[in-house]
């Protein structure tokens, strides 16, 4: 066997195992892909804008003024690193410290994730 054909058939070995890698998308509980920006996260705190978001990756701004407006500081994994972002939380929302979330770090958007 020569050299060239030996990397033929190892090329043909591959082609599956990539195109498996390539169609894989994560989907949360059937509502939530990835693709579409939601990831999976946990709220490590809820407080005034002011005092969370100084110690966030990234902040979700609103129409009402920073200092007034409650937040969430949710973690998030990205890749082998965690990191924080700070989405607006409404006044009568009932998330808490250590709720389970999804999060569309796109859209600024938090949901609470089912038990």
């Amino acid at each position: 066997m020569n050299r060239s054909h030996g990397l033929k058939i190892r090329f043909l070995c591959l082609i599956p195992l990539l195109g498996s890698l390539v169609g894989c998308a994560t989907v949360y509980e059937g509502k939530y892909p990835s693709e579409d920006g939601w990831r999976m996260g946990w709220i490590q705190a809820i407080g005034p804008a002011i005092e969370l978001s100084t110690t966030t990756s990234r902040q979700c701004e609103t129409n009402s003024e920073k200092d007034d407006r409650r937040v969430a500081k949710v973690g998030l994994r990205s890749g082998r690193l965690g990191k924080f972002v700070a989405l607006p939380v409404a006044s009568d929302s009932t998330l808490k410290a250590g709720d389970k979330v999804y999060v569309n770090v796109k859209r600024c958007v938090i949901e609470l994730a089912s038990s």
